[in-house]
Parts: structure tokens; C-alpha cells; sequence
């Protein structure tokens, strides 16, 4: 089952191969690029313009993972080029990754100190209790002491 995610991704990367030239194009094999015009989202039509870089076109993070591999994989002839682009990717993939691990570390301190504090609160409110019970208890003693002296 393929998402609808990935359908569009699948039309913005079937638009750029329609867009590279056709040497580059006919590297990637037949059978991917059928692949990608057979599980498109048809409904979804990516405008990118030819004369605007790729990173400002807003494409999905998906399609710009998929024209990577398929760049490094099938269109870069060049060994010296596929390395730059191996270690590019790596270090893409590491701050990726240091990036989220940050963000869990983040909201790991957020929940813990909720935690914390939820913790300090019920145990503030459950010192209280025994307090106040103590107060009532012994404002009760002193007051059954008094009726019972009147009696």
C-alpha cells in the first residue's frame, strides 16, 4: 500500500525526469520510471519551474530522497563525484539524526520536569490533607471537651 505521501512524491519526481535531459533520463531503467508514472497521484500536479534551483521549488522531502538515490545510483558517472555525494549525504543523514536526537532529549527534560512537578504537587496537596485533618480532628477534641463540660 503505497501513501498518498509517496503518490505525490512519485508525481514530483515522474515531472523531474520528464524535465532532465533525455541521455540523464534514459540511465534511470524503464521499469523504475514506469513504476513512478504508474503509482503517481494523477490529481496532483507539481508546477516546477526549469530555471528555479530545486531547493526552491517546495518539493516533498520524499522526492528530493528519491532524485538523490537516483542520481547516485543510475545518472552520476563520475566515481570521484558518487564519493562527494556518498559523504554529503552522510553528513546530511548525521545532522539529520543529531538534530532529532536533540529534539527527543528536549522533550524528554519537558516530560521529566512535568513529572517532577506533578510528583511535588500531589505530595504537596497530600501533606496538606493530614494537616488540615489533623486541625479538624483537634478543633473537633476540644470542642466535644467543651460540650461535654456544659453538659
Amino acid at each position: 500500500m503505497i501513501s498518498t505521501s509517496t503518490r505525490k512524491a512519485f508525481s514530483e519526481v515522474d515531472t523531474l525526469l520528464g524535465l532532465i535531459r533525455e541521455g540523464n533520463r534514459n540511465k534511470v531503467p524503464q521499469n523504475i520510471r514506469d513504476l513512478f508514472q504508474k503509482e503517481k497521484d494523477n490529481q496532483y500536479i507539481k508546477r516546477i519551474e526549469p530555471n528555479v534551483p530545486i531547493k526552491n521549488q517546495n518539493l516533498k522531502r520524499e522526492t528530493l530522497a528519491i532524485m538523490a538515490f537516483l542520481n547516485l545510483k543510475y545518472i552520476c558517472d563520475d566515481d570521484k563525484e558518487k564519493q562527494r555525494l556518498l559523504r554529503v549525504y552522510k553528513d546530511n543523514e548525521k545532522r539529520y539524526q543529531d538534530e532529532m536526537s536533540a529534539k527527543l532529549n528536549h522533550l524528554n527534560e519537558r516530560r521529566n520536569e512535568e513529572v517532577a512537578s506533578s510528583a511535588k504537587e500531589a505530595e504537596a496537596e497530600n501533606i496538606k490533607q493530614p494537616n488540615e485533618l489533623i486541625k479538624v480532628g483537634f478543633f473537633q477534641k476540644i470542642i466535644n471537651k467543651i460540650k461535654s463540660i456544659f453538659r
